[in-house]
């Protein structure tokens, strides 16, 4: 098993602890047993694509589902949080309903003029239903089947690099307890240096030190 599946793990647990500790509210951490290969099979059945092999490996040695919701509320926010659309970090039981809507996606864009490699619905797997509408992918069309962002609107961050697989973005978004992002966010969080989501951006510092954790 990949070590790195234990550093996710700590980063979690850590986050559980710490983000109640300083003000906010975590509503949600679980985290399911490995997926079988039949399960995955069914799942792929359903897609009618095969899943890209850097999620199969986690879905398969690690876990087939996590999820992690939280907040930091100011005073006089109305909490809102509806316990039955809890925010995975993936789950490989709602990749059939992904597919779904990004179809839905690139079928409201149809028509519209792109060059080569600019569309990005057309070839990626979406993963997570960002809460705008938007979606976080992975690019089957890119070399080593990067994960990209991707705007329903064409908007802000549409076919950003997040990083060179999945594996990869989720330990990169693990160092800044999986906060929930959107497009326009990526402007503070991604840098040229990382070639990505970068968990060492200023940005990012400010989300880990309001929580005092600090990831390697």
């Amino acid at each position: 098993m990949n070590p790195i599946y234990a550093k996710w793990t700590e980063r979690w647990k850590a986050a559980v602890e710490a983000i109640p500790a300083h003000g906010g509210t975590v509503h949600a951490f679980e985290q399911l047993a490995p997926a079988t290969e039949e399960q995955l099979a069914a799942i792929e059945a359903r897609l009618e694509r095969k899943i890209p092999q850097s999620m199969r490996d986690v879905l398969t040695e690690f876990s087939a589902a996590v999820a992690f919701e939280w907040n930091v509320y100011e005073e006089g926010d109305e909490e809102d949080f509806d316990p039955d659309n809890v925010f995975c970090l993936w789950n490989m039981y709602r990749l059939p309903a992904c597919e779904e809507n990004r179809k839905l996606i690139l079928e409201s864009i149809e028509g519209l003029q792109f060059e080569p490699g600019e569309m990005y619905f057309d070839t990626a797997i979406s993963f997570i239903q960002v809460i705008n509408g938007d979606q976080i992918a992975i690019d089957t069309a890119q070399e080593g089947e990067p994960v990209i962002y991707l705007s329903h609107d064409l908007g802000g961050g549409h076919g950003g690099r997040l990083a060179a697989n999945f594996a990869d973005f989720i330990d990169r978004w693990s160092k800044i307890a999986c906060m929930p992002f959107d497009g326009y966010m990526l402007d503070e969080l991604w840098s040229e240096e990382a070639d990505g989501l970068d968990p060492h951006s200023e940005f990012a510092r400010m989300i880990t030190g309001r929580f005092a954790l600090e990831f390697d």
